[in-house]
Formats: structure tokens, C-alpha cells, sequence
């Protein structure tokens, strides 16, 4: 049975991995902020909105921070494009997991 914390933790690992590819090339960030332009939740588009401020090493820590609040916001980051298709369904399937 998975868990709720196992969907934090799944979620957590994809990040981590969005975070390493944003870290090798900068420019992936620009897909994240066009990514908030298209958030149909109004308060969490304006959430996002405040973050594009921030240093990446702020954004980076908000990001991968452990608690109900990193989990929150993870659940809700918009890092759709930063994953390519294997890396993204390798975390659903457990015998191409290799990615942690």
C-alpha cells in the first residue's frame, strides 16, 4: 500500500532531480516561471509569482526543505518540461527507478 509519505518522498526525489538538472543549466529556469504563468489556482500562481525574486539558492532551499511546507510546495512546483519523459516515468515504475 503506498502511503501518503511515500508520495511526499517520491515527489522529494523528482525534485531533488529538477533541482540538479536547473543547477547544470540555469536557463531550465525559465520553463519553471512560464510553468507559473499557467497555474490555474490563483493562490498558488501568486505564491509561485513571489518566489521569481529570489535567488536560486533561496528558491533551491524552499524547495527541498523537510516538513509539511516543503512537501506543500512540492506538491505544487511547477517543474512540468525540466524532467524528460523516461526520468519522469521512472519514478512511477519501479524497475526503471534507477534515478534517486
Amino acid at each position: 500500500m503506498i502511503t501518503h509519505a511515500d508520495i511526499d518522498n517520491r515527489i522529494l526525489r523528482m525534485v531533488r532531480l529538477c533541482v540538479e538538472k536547473i543547477e547544470q543549466d540555469n536557463r531550465l529556469l525559465a520553463q519553471v516561471w512560464r510553468n507559473v504563468d499557467r497555474i490555474a489556482d490563483p493562490r498558488i500562481r501568486e505564491e509561485w509569482r513571489s518566489f521569481r525574486d529570489l535567488p536560486w539558492g533561496d528558491l533551491r532551499t524552499k524547495l527541498l526543505e523537510h516538513g509539511p511546507e516543503g512537501d506543500q510546495l512540492r506538491q505544487n512546483a511547477p517543474l512540468g518540461g525540466i524532467l524528460s519523459n523516461r526520468e519522469r516515468i521512472g519514478f512511477f515504475q519501479p524497475n526503471l527507478q534507477k534515478v534517486s
